[in-house]
């Protein structure tokens, strides 16, 4: 005797099929689409900074040109397919030149020159903040070592115990910081 339960398929109820060839050249046409829009909006971003960087409205950039404001935003919108030639021609009114960079798919990308300096200024200040915290750290330890030294001359001069002498050493090893309630004790 068959013990499963049989269930019937609705009428009704949408066909499931495995995906054919046009399905997946749908889904394939949909990623490209996808990472072409990403690198028309990178395009406009570089461009952008570019002008941002050298001060150049865009306004400015339209006189330059000869061009419609409209033409303007819509060239830097990161909408429209630019072409190489319009892609020279901004970049040329801004007084700069450029280049095509390769990189395999995942590395990072190249910084743009004012990317690299702010980054440069950024780098600089945690720099200078390692150098103060370097250089209290090194007067720090200066003052440690004299206490120390002090700690020490007047352990073994004195004609202390060795618990309190032990005590001292001790104290100085752990690199507790009560240097200075040691020196006074001492």
């Amino acid at each position: 005797m068959d013990n499963r339960k049989h269930i019937k398929i609705d009428e009704g109820a949408p066909e499931l099929r495995k995906p054919d060839l046009e399905d997946l050249w749908n889904d394939a046409d949909d990623a490209r689409d996808w990472w072409l829009e990403n690198k028309r909006q990178d395009v406009a971003i570089t461009l952008t900074g570019m002008l941002d960087e050298r001060q150049i409205t865009f306004a400015d950039l339209g006189r330059r040109l000869n061009w419609k404001r409209s033409r303007v935003s819509r060239a830097l919108s990161g909408r429209e397919n630019l072409t190489l030639n319009t892609i020279a021609e901004i970049v040329r009114a801004a007084d700069l030149d450029f280049d095509l960079l390769v990189r395999f798919r995942g590395a990072s990308r190249a910084l743009q020159p004012w990317e690299r300096s702010s980054m440069d200024n950024a780098a600089l200040s945690q720099a200078e903040t390692l150098l103060e915290y370097a250089e209290d750290l090194c007067a720090k330890t200066k003052a440690m070592h004299s206490t120390a030294e002090t700690i020490v001359k007047r352990a073994f001069r004195d004609d202390r115990s060795k618990e309190t002498k032990r005590f001292a050493l001790s104290t100085l090893v752990s690199g507790d910081n009560g240097h200075e309630e040691l020196l006074e004790a001492a």
